[in-house]
């Protein structure tokens, strides 16, 4: 298997993962506010979203992030790092 068709298949269709999850995601959204990690805003385009980025394997199992993650969810980190900055001031 090429790199290209490992790729295409570490992938679904946006609107599967929107099915799957967009009421959990409302959910903790609208409970956490910007406590709430979206990684799937690294993750999916307008079209899919994808479970490996480049050459990096997005998850380590179903469920958890990679720790080589962090290297292609710009986003993601930008978001854990604002809720660890405020929990910091918070608690000062």
């Amino acid at each position: 298997m090429t790199i290209s068709e490992a790729l295409n298949e570490a992938r679904i269709d946006r609107s599967e993962f929107e099915e799957k999850f967009s009421k959990v995601n409302t959910y903790y959204i609208n409970k956490l506010k910007f406590n709430y990690i979206r990684p799937y805003e690294d993750l999916c385009d307008q079209q899919s979203c994808f479970y490996a980025k480049g050459r990096s394997d997005v998850f380590s199992d179903g469920n958890h992030l990679s720790k080589s993650s962090l290297n292609v969810l710009v986003k993601t980190k930008s978001q854990i790092r604002h809720i660890i900055e405020n929990s910091v001031t918070l608690s000062n």
